[in-house]
């Protein structure tokens, strides 16, 4: 795949907020999994999740990994095509397995949802994908 494809964007404020509001959540939430503080494998065993040890540290990093690249705006589309596989567990957990602590349903949803946004639009204002194409268009 072409890599000016995936970090061409636009100045839009939107996206900009967008990259802003799935990072947040995905770096604290992956945080503190990773740290322990809120151990995923349990949550992963109890929702019948194969390999949950595996995925108790692929999950969070995956979801950390994707708040960075968002919260950069750098290969922000890159960032939003990781959350939605995240988030989707996310979903699937959800409703197979009650969790102490959890945050609620909507947040995953809201989280697709807005990746979808910025795989369709790019990254958008304050982004790294913005200022290497102003750059290169100089």
């Amino acid at each position: 795949m072409n890599m000016k494809l995936i970090t061409q964007t636009t100045n839009l404020k939107s996206a900009g907020i967008a990259r802003i509001l799935i990072a947040l959540p995905l770096l604290g939430i992956g945080i503190q999994h990773l740290v322990g503080v809120a151990p995923l494998e349990p949550i992963l065993r109890g929702a019948g999740i194969p390999l949950p040890e595996l995925n108790a540290i692929v999950g969070p990093v995956m979801q950390v990994l994707a708040g960075a690249l968002l919260i950069s705006g750098y290969f922000a589309r890159i960032g939003a095509a990781l959350t939605i596989p995240a988030m989707s567990m996310a979903i699937y957990t959800h409703l197979v397995h009650d969790w102490a602590d959890e945050p609620p349903l909507p947040l995953p949803i809201i989280l697709i949802l807005l990746s979808l946004f910025i795989l369709w639009k790019g990254a958008g204002s304050w982004s790294f994908d913005l200022k290497c194409q102003a750059k290169k268009e100089a």
